[in-house]
């Protein structure tokens, strides 16, 4: 997930509880100190969270710099699925799980359209990348590596059943963001669960599409508002979302 400007740095050292600030101390415990001040909410996730019961999919888990935005929520996390191909990043993912008691279904493969060893390309300092023939910007990326990717076909039974109540999905996958939803289709119109993605100017007509689909809405999380013109995160909220009134200015 992708942050810029002072909110990458305010996101990496403060957190809000009510009015307070909690203040970021370690980078994989996620270890926290509370200030006796209010302080502006810079996360992108937490606002866009359900209410009650989170049942929460991290679809490119990363080393879990997302999963860390759920800390101050964990008393409500019912079911935590995450889905991280790289064994590297994925080791780190497990780290920050096991240092803030989260307990999660930790999956070290991809979700794709088709099964098997894919190929990624991934970029060494930012430790990033997503599927070679689904990425964007592929000038950007200096290395190639081979990932376990599986399809919902091929998920086992087990799996399937932890993702029924699913309510948030966040997906960071470079590019194939939408791709990873349509294997979720059929729970996700079951669910219409509140969801986060990535923008790209070549996703862009595959994001639109989906939303008309689903009837989803788009909303820039940064300003709340219908974005009319590019953003990097998006969040999308079917039209029956009980939060879409309460967050939605458009």
């Amino acid at each position: 997930m992708a942050v810029s400007g002072t909110g990458k740095q305010l996101l990496a050292k403060f957190y809000i509880r009510g009015h307070k600030i909690i203040q970021f101390v370690d980078e994989e415990s996620c270890y926290f100190k509370e200030r006796n001040q209010l302080y502006y909410d810079h996360s992108l996730i937490s606002p866009f969270l359900p209410r009650g019961d989170i049942h929460y999919v991290d679809i490119g888990a990363r080393n879990g710099d997302s999963v860390r935005e759920l800390v101050p929520f964990k008393e409500r996390i019912k079911s935590l699925i995450c889905f991280e191909p790289n064994p590297e990043e994925f080791q780190k993912l497990k780290i920050v799980c096991e240092k803030n008691n989260l307990k999660a279904s930790l999956n070290e493969f991809a979700i794709s359209e088709e099964s098997g060893m894919l190929d990624f390309v991934w970029d060494e300092k930012e430790r990033n990348g997503g599927l070679k023939n689904k990425i964007s910007l592929q000038e950007s990326w200096d290395s190639e590596r081979k990932f376990k990717c599986l399809c919902w076909k091929d998920f086992s039974e087990n799996l399937k059943i932890q993702l029924e109540n699913l309510n948030f999905i966040k997906v960071d996958t470079e590019g194939s963001d939408i791709d990873c939803l349509m294997q979720l289709q059929e729970i996700i119109v079951k669910n219409k669960p509140n969801i986060m993605i990535e923008w790209f100017p070549e996703t862009e007509d595959k994001i639109k599409k989906f939303c008309s689909e689903f009837s989803y809405y788009a909303i820039n999380p940064e300003t709340r508002k219908t974005p009319k013109e590019w953003c990097h995160n998006l969040i999308l909220l079917h039209k029956d979302s009980k939060i879409l009134k309460k967050v939605w200015k458009k």
